[in-house]
């Protein structure tokens, strides 16, 4: 079973990788436009995701499915097989999450590293002004 789960989530972590690359449809009611020009959106309009067949949560979890790792997908599928549990959209969803998260906080610890950093130049430069 979980071969068949595997395979429907490599189909939509590829749906995902799509959609995300895809120009997105801005929505509302189209501009009034001078009838003697042609403008751009006539010429080609975006499709929307009801266009192409798909709802909003799907386009949603897919894209974040896309936004996890290679590396880190192959190994959460490899432990989820493991473990013998379910390969599940649900899952790999939580798991964009958590990377999502554990990016965030790295960025942020690198972000307050580098001010640490900062704040000790400007503090030894102000010490060697003052001496």
């Amino acid at each position: 079973m979980n071969e068949a789960a595997e395979v429907k989530l490599r189909a939509e972590r590829m749906a995902g990788e799509l959609l995300a690359t895809m120009e997105k449809n801005k929505g509302g009611r189209p501009a009034k436009t001078n009838t003697r020009t042609v403008s751009v959106s006539d010429a080609a309009p975006v499709p929307r995701l009801s266009d192409i067949g798909i709802t909003l949560k799907p386009s949603e979890s897919w894209q974040a499915e896309a936004t996890v790792p290679e590396p880190v997908f192959e190994e959460w599928v490899e432990e989820t097989k493991r473990a013998g549990e379910p390969l599940t959209t649900t899952a790999l969803v939580r798991k964009a999450r958590d990377e999502q998260a554990r990016r965030l906080r790295v960025a942020a610890a690198e972000r307050g590293k580098r001010a640490e950093l900062t704040a000790r130049v400007y503090e030894v430069s102000f010490q060697a002004g003052n001496d």
